[in-house]
């Protein structure tokens, strides 16, 4: 409105809008919640990525299929508000799983809105059921709140082929490339649109793991003095045995939360698929017993070896830890159980490094420096 008065000059509207601008607050009553920041941010995932990143992995196929080479699904969305817990003491596992659902609504949405359109141009015969039940399904799930959540990406796709099969056959393919579009999105975004990064500081894991080698049975698996072994020796003594635990008392705020999020990541996999959170950062990595000491802590949390549907991305922030990190994912990547556990993952790490600790650590110049020796250690 400003905007408007100048360029036309309405010196009085200007005055009023000037004096209105003065007694507006800046801020809001109330702090937002990690659930309002996901919220805002979600605003670029739905207007901004949705679109630029199948129109990057259309191309990148296009490219690919030219050269006779098949398609692989490149792009990937992360998405860290509701899941650092380590940037924001406020998250706690109600936000990650609210957070979950938000974006799967949002994504259902978009699907919702794409097929809306496609629905308008493919009146033909012998697609009018299948149509139908897409419609039903996209709905339900961007609009339904209290609907069961399911990973129902592949029947979705499923349908989508049937009716782009019938679009070739019976119709000349007519808008088949409409179909084709958003089949390349379910694929791309699934039941998830982005996935859930979890992030804890590594001396909140280590308390945890503390914490529950005072319970039943797993008090039993480790000996009296292990906070006092070496690296090594603490290593040793990691078995890796999958366990129901017994908490003889709770444990603090922080340590219930982190114990509930290893148990719900879980349940969000099972609703939305395995990539809706399959990464676990350990800001602050200094050793390799703070990522083996974790995946202790699924195995003691429903989660069994053989489906560990989870990737360690260890975090290496400071200037000694930076300079530690190759000979930390040597001794990892050495491990028997890690490697084993690599190997189900497809023999990928993710790796992080720097961020702004770094800087605080050791200056600007020295925390590059630093970095750039731990990319030729590492690689």
């Amino acid at each position: 409105d400003l905007t408007t008065a100048i360029k036309t000059n309405e010196i009085s509207t200007i005055h009023l809008l000037l004096q209105q601008l003065g007694k507006t607050p800046f801020f809001n009553k109330k702090s937002p919640t990690p659930v309002d920041e996901a919220l805002s941010l979600a605003w670029y995932l739905e207007n901004v990525f949705y679109f630029a990143a199948a129109n990057i992995q259309s191309g990148i196929d296009k490219t690919l299929t030219e050269y006779d080479i098949e398609p692989k699904k490149i792009v990937e969305l992360g998405f860290w508000p509701g899941g650092d817990r380590d940037g924001n003491p406020n998250v706690h596992t109600d936000s990650t799983i609210q957070v979950s659902k938000m974006l799967r609504q949002i994504l259902f949405r978009c699907y919702y809105r794409d097929f809306k359109n496609l629905k308008r141009r493919i009146t033909f015969r012998g697609v009018e059921d299948t149509i139908s039940i897409v419609h039903d399904i996209l709905y339900e799930n961007a609009f339904n709140p209290n609907i069961e959540y399911k990973n129902i990406a592949d029947d979705l796709i499923t349908h989508l082929l049937d009716i782009k099969g019938t679009l070739l056959s019976d119709h000349d393919g007519l808008f088949a490339d409409l179909v084709s579009d958003l089949i390349l999105k379910v694929e791309l975004y699934g039941c998830h649109f982005a996935s859930l990064d979890i992030r804890q500081d590594s001396r909140v894991l280590r308390d945890v793991h503390a914490y529950c080698r005072q319970s039943k049975p797993i008090i039993s698996l480790f000996p009296e003095n292990y906070d006092g072994l070496s690296e090594e020796e603490k290593i040793k003594a990691l078995s890796f045995k999958s366990a129901k635990v017994n908490y003889n008392e709770p444990g603090d705020a922080l340590i219930e939360d982190t114990l509930q999020t290893i148990a719900e990541i879980k349940q969000i996999q099972d609703s939305n698929g395995n990539l809706a959170c399959h990464r676990f950062i350990i800001s602050n990595c200094q050793q390799a017993s703070d990522i083996l000491q974790l995946i202790e802590l699924f195995l003691w949390n429903g989660w069994d070896e053989n489906d560990l549907t989870i990737d360690f991305v260890p975090l290496f922030e400071t200037v000694h830890d930076l300079a530690g990190a190759a000979k930390i994912m040597d001794t990892l990547y050495s491990h028997p159980f890690y490697k084993k556990h690599l190997e189900s993952r497809g023999n990928k790490q993710d790796i992080m490094l720097g961020f702004s600790d770094s800087t605080k650590d050791g200056g600007y110049l020295m925390a590059n420096w630093s970095i750039f020796n731990a990319k030729v250690g590492l690689t």
